[in-house]
């Protein structure tokens, strides 16, 4: 079997290296395919393929792992934000480690004392800083503000459910795409260069607690923003 670019494989996963990447064989190659993980049968796209090995673009899995669970976000599977939710967070926080140790081996470099890896004491609701970008999941399909869908960089996923961040940001963002949804604007499209509404980035203090919306436009549209400022103000924050 000859290995094609663009041609569709299924490959069992049997190792992984950094950056989240699973490893198989398919006809003797050895493939990377960022977003899989041990255990896993995943179908993917391949490119960069060369005589002994290649990559895999993530379609989807095929046979889970033994040690999936089930993720608890409804965006978890199309979103392109995360990809690791089916994997137990001790078993991710074992994979990262075992890549960041491999890494150190692989360039004949020292590892010294090593003494672990600390997580993050909350598995959600602890990203202080997230980017949206306006677009649409189906061509001229409904205004979405979210993250791109999973291998797909011109369709966007509304997340607005996301459980990476907290219930401010949830309420900030719904509260946002239904206004600018009511208000019939356009999207920025990158390869047109004509559009209005951008990117969409939200900041907290952790310990002050203070938030930042920063709504990024183009000047191709004139549109007064103290409506949708002002609603902002009112919503029941923390």
């Amino acid at each position: 079997m000859n290995l094609k670019r663009n041609e569709v494989i299924e490959v069992k996963i049997t190792d992984h290296s950094f950056p989240g990447t699973g490893i198989g064989l398919v006809a003797g190659k050895k493939v990377q395919v960022k977003g899989a993980y041990p255990g896993e049968t995943v179908l993917a796209r391949a490119h960069q393929v060369r005589s002994d090995r290649a990559k895999g673009r993530f379609m989807e899995v095929v046979s889970p792992a033994e040690y999936a669970v089930k993720a608890p976000c409804i965006h978890f599977g199309r979103c392109g934000g995360c990809a690791s939710q089916q994997v137990p967070l001790t078993l991710q926080r074992t994979f990262k480690e075992e890549e960041v140790k491999k890494l150190f081996t692989q360039h004949d470099l020292p590892l010294g004392e090593y003494m672990g890896i600390t997580g993050h004491e909350d598995a959600y609701e602890y990203r202080n800083k997230m980017e949206y970008t306006f677009g649409d999941e189906v061509k001229d399909g409904e205004l979405n503000l979210g993250m791109h869908l999973k291998g797909m960089k011109n369709s966007v996923v509304n997340t607005v459910e996301c459980l990476l961040v907290t219930e401010d940001f949830r309420k900030i963002h719904e509260y946002t795409i239904n206004y600018f949804r009511g208000k019939n604007l356009p999207y920025f499209r990158v390869m047109r260069q004509t559009g209005y509404l951008r990117n969409f980035i939200l900041r907290r203090g952790v310990h002050t607690g203070e938030l930042m919306v920063n709504l990024v436009t183009t000047t191709q549209v004139s549109f007064d923003l103290t409506e949708y400022k002002e609603g902002l103000l009112q919503l029941p924050l923390e």
